[in-house]
């Protein structure tokens, strides 16, 4: 996955997470600002990069939904991470190997899809 393909990936989780951006004009263009608006707090921050971090990953993405087990699995070449929810429903996201937080990341847009109807 390149890195456009990541960033759109990351700012569609954050905006799973509750995160949402303020746009602004700037010179008659509408322009995505930096900093994010995270409601529940009202405050300004960058959007954590949860496609690189797990950390990011456990602590906005996972707590605040119904997954209720996650597994990584490892091959000589990839890592395939799997996510249950509600104790029924898996979703897989693979990666490169050493990419543990996209592989997270790919799973978890299987479930974002799958709410909306997509997949």
């Amino acid at each position: 996955m390149d890195n456009k393909s990541e960033l759109v990936l990351n700012k569609k989780l954050a905006e799973w997470a509750g995160f949402h951006s303020p746009f602004q004009w700037k010179g008659g263009v509408l322009c995505d600002v930096e900093d994010w608006i995270y409601p529940p707090s009202g405050r300004e921050m960058r959007i954590p990069n949860f496609t690189q971090s797990l950390d990011a990953c456990f602590k906005w993405l996972v707590p605040n939904h119904d997954i209720t087990c996650i597994m990584f699995i490892y091959t000589d070449d990839d890592v395939i991470c799997k996510v249950e929810v509600a104790w029924s429903k898996e979703y897989e996201g693979v990666a490169s190997i050493g990419k543990d937080a996209l592989s997270l990341c790919l799973a978890i847009e299987k479930l974002i899809d799958s709410e909306k109807g997509i997949c």
